[in-house]
């Protein structure tokens, strides 16, 4: 699958440090949109996982 739009800019704002998805999840209900993460992600043809609030960093 090819990339999209909003791929492309969520992974400059996460990549860039501007907002988490944690962050971005919590602006979206702040607009009246509330999906859960696998729905959001799946409507912004985002990749799986991308809004998980659950997942470990691990840094090198």
């Amino acid at each position: 699958m090819g990339e999209t739009i909003f791929q492309g800019a969520i992974d400059l704002l996460f990549d860039g440090g501007y907002t988490m998805a944690d962050e971005l999840l919590r602006d979206f209900a702040f607009y009246g949109i509330i999906l859960s993460q696998k729905d959001l992600e799946n409507f912004m043809c985002l990749r799986e996982e991308l809004l998980n609030t659950k997942r470990k960093l691990f840094l090198l």
